[in-house]
C-alpha cells in the first residue's frame, strides 16, 4: 500500500507544481497584456473620438446626429453619457420611439460583467 501512495505522490507532485507555474505564468501574461491595453481601456479622455456610426432609424433629421451619437457611446461603452444623449433626443423628437430604446439599452448596461 505504501507503494501505491509514494507512486501517487510522485505523480501528483510534479502536476500541481506545472499547474502552479502554469497559473502563474497565465497571470503574468494577462497583467501584461492590460498594461499594454491600458491605453485603449482607460477611454475617459477619449469621449470625443467616438468614431463614426450609421443606424437607420425613422426620426426626424433635426435629431439624427445627437441620435448616431448615441449609439456612438452606447457601442463605446459611455451608458451614462448615452442615457443622457437618448434623452436629449426624446425631448427634441417625442415620437422617436428609438430614442426610448437607445434610453433602455443603456440602463442594460454591459452584459459582459
Amino acid at each position: 500500500m505504501e507503494t501505491l501512495h509514494s507512486a501517487i505522490r510522485q505523480l501528483v507532485k510534479p502536476r500541481s507544481e506545472v499547474t502552479v507555474k502554469t497559473n502563474l505564468i497565465s497571470a503574468l501574461v494577462a497583467s501584461a497584456v492590460l498594461v499594454a491595453a491600458n491605453g485603449v481601456l482607460a477611454h475617459d479622455d477619449d469621449i470625443k473620438k467616438l468614431g463614426t456610426v450609421h443606424f437607420a432609424n425613422s426620426c426626424s433629421a433635426e435629431v439624427q446626429p445627437l441620435f448616431q451619437r448615441g449609439v456612438a457611446l452606447l457601442h463605446s461603452f459611455w451608458y451614462a453619457e448615452g442615457a443622457k444623449t437618448f434623452a436629449a433626443v426624446a425631448k427634441a423628437d417625442p415620437a422617436c420611439a428609438m430614442a426610448h430604446w437607445g434610453t433602455a439599452i443603456t440602463l442594460f448596461g454591459n452584459p459582459f460583467t
